[in-house]
């Protein structure tokens, strides 16, 4: 075989294994272990959200931008997003603190039905939209739509 015909085929296999041994590998999270309000500035809620995560893969992982609606007992809250990167360590099997942001749609009704929250003893909120990532080299995004009742 002449030269620049080896090099073709050695691009195209190198290419074919690199493409088919993705760095990410399925991330597992728990359920929701605590929630603080760490500031509450105009119609913007500043939470931080304690979740058990495992990251089995050998590569960090970074959520670089997320547009969530949260509804609450099927009242729409407003958007979640993240302030700042999320970053998850690899080889990763703990709880991890996301710093999340609420912002809320209407401030005065979202802000009294936040207060009735600690009241209530079962609610049911759902979060929909979209969460980018990115790990080394591989960006994904994800749509969501999840719906999880919460009792304490």
């Amino acid at each position: 075989m002449n030269k620049p015909i080896k090099q073709l085929l050695s691009i195209i296999l190198v290419t074919i294994a690199l493409s088919g041994c993705s760095p990410v590998k399925e991330i597992q999270m728990g359920e929701i272990q605590d929630v603080r309000i760490r500031n509450i500035v105009n119609n913007r809620v500043g939470l931080e959200l304690d979740l058990p995560v495992t990251n089995p893969g050998h590569f960090k992982l970074k959520i670089i931008e997320m547009d969530v609606d949260l509804s609450v007992n099927g009242k729409h809250l407003g958007k979640v997003t993240n302030p700042e990167k999320i970053i998850i360590p690899p080889q990763f099997d703990s709880i991890h603190t996301f710093p999340l942001q609420l912002e809320l749609s209407n401030l005065l009704a979202g802000a009294m039905y936040m207060y009735r929250l600690k009241d209530m003893k079962n609610l049911e909120m759902q979060i929909k939209g979209k969460v980018k990532g990115r790990s080394f080299l591989y960006t994904k995004t994800v749509d969501v739509d999840e719906k999880h009742r919460l009792s304490w």
